[in-house]
């Protein structure tokens, strides 16, 4: 599953709730997540909670993604970050 396009993990999510899938995209996309979370917050902590606040969203929202031009599943999780 590891190999999968984000999208297809993203889909997977969606239609089947596979976990594995999710733990996939957790795991390709979980350092720059918490990268961009610790640069807003400036506390690991802080940081860590709201990673694990996004991605439960994401789990929930995973059939609202739309792909549009020069959208990535990597851009949309980060904006999920971002507005958490």
């Amino acid at each position: 599953m590891d190999a999968a396009p984000d999208i297809s993990l993203l889909e997977a999510i969606a239609r089947r709730r596979d976990e594995s899938a999710f733990d996939a995209l957790l795991e390709r996309h979980q350092v720059a997540a918490f990268g961009l979370a610790h640069s807003m917050l400036g506390s690991k902590d802080a940081a860590e909670e709201v990673v694990q606040e996004a991605m439960l969203k994401i789990w929930r929202a995973a059939d609202t993604f739309q792909a549009r031009e020069g959208a990535t599943v990597r851009s949309w999780i980060l904006r999920v970050v971002a507005r958490e």
